[in-house]
């Protein structure tokens, strides 16, 4: 037993040593892991597959033949990571839960051409095709919601009922706002950013910011080529917005958003015509990661409809 102990005891003290060194030189890679552990752990299996563009990755909880829910992250390091505390609850109803990472985010790399609001929208139906999935229930957080929008308005049919999550049709001040808060101009900026995009993570010392910086960037181009290109794909939206008239839509915001006020969910709730509004309280930016349970209580009535 007391040479077990002195086994145990060094390789205790190796693994954590281990484990230091990659929290605090490659924090975001170390910090995504342990999220994609969890979800692993909850039954949440990781996919990929090759499409025209390249490779996508995502995550999938629930069984074949149920009625579809796919994910669509908004802008930040982490992709479809952030719906951590969401795909295995709202699986559990009796739903497939998809949740992607747009091309040129997460774990699906940016293609060689740069991406766009209808490029990726093209990318989720050729994946949802690739998946034998007809109809769908489409919910985007962010920039996410301008992309479930587009790919509504070209498949209106296939599109079952949209959740539009603290952003879409954001228009020149919107934009604005989102160009502020999501494309970093130098480090000094990276602690605001990890405290917006990684929710719940605690103070962490300069120097682990600096190797966060170098991480935060490798989403940057994405970031900048959707935030681009909004305007125009939000004029063909507004174009097409015939076409889901009556799609059961759903908008969700947290009161106290600071990038987005709610006052500009307001403003799309008059846009998109005969569409429902819900505000969560003491809820920020990310209301499906700051408060877990609420949200999936309101998407999981949503779907029930």
């Amino acid at each position: 037993m007391r040479s077990s102990l002195r086994i145990v005891g060094p390789l205790a003290i190796i693994v954590l040593a281990i484990l230091g060194y990659f929290l605090f030189t490659k924090p975001l890679k170390s910090i995504l892991w342990t999220y994609q552990t969890r979800l692993s752990w909850a039954g949440v299996v990781q996919h990929s597959a090759d499409l025209k563009g390249g490779k996508i990755s995502w995550y999938e909880a629930g069984y074949r033949g149920e009625e579809a829910l796919l994910l669509v992250h908004g802008l930040g390091p982490v992709g479809a990571v952030e719906w951590r505390g969401n795909i295995g609850p709202i699986a559990e109803g009796h739903f497939r839960v998809i949740a992607v990472d747009l091309p040129g985010f997460g774990d699906s790399p940016a293609p060689a051409t740069p991406v766009t609001i209808d490029s990726e929208a093209r990318a989720l139906w050729e994946l949802l095709d690739g998946l034998k999935i007809d109809n769908a229930n489409l919910v985007g957080r962010d920039i996410g919601a301008d992309v479930v929008l587009q790919m509504a308005v070209d498949a209106p049919e296939r599109a079952q009922r949209l959740g539009l999550i603290s952003g879409g049709m954001f228009g020149k001040d919107g934009l604005a706002r989102e160009q502020n808060a999501f494309v970093l101009k130098g480090p000094e900026q990276a602690p605001q950013f990890a405290e917006l995009t990684l929710v719940g993570l605690p103070s962490m010392p300069a120097f682990v910011y600096n190797h966060m910086y170098e991480d935060f960037m490798a989403s940057q181009p994405a970031t900048q080529q959707l935030l681009t290109d909004a305007p125009n794909a939000e004029k063909a939206i507004t174009a097409g917005l015939g076409k889901i008239f009556n799609t059961l839509k759903v908008i969700i915001w947290g009161k106290n958003d600071q990038i987005l006020p709610v006052a500009e969910a307001e403003r799309l709730h008059s846009i998109l015509a005969g569409s429902a509004f819900a505000s969560i309280d003491n809820t920020g930016h990310c209301p499906n990661a700051e408060h877990p349970e609420e949200f999936n209580d309101a998407i999981y009535t949503v779907l029930k409809q």
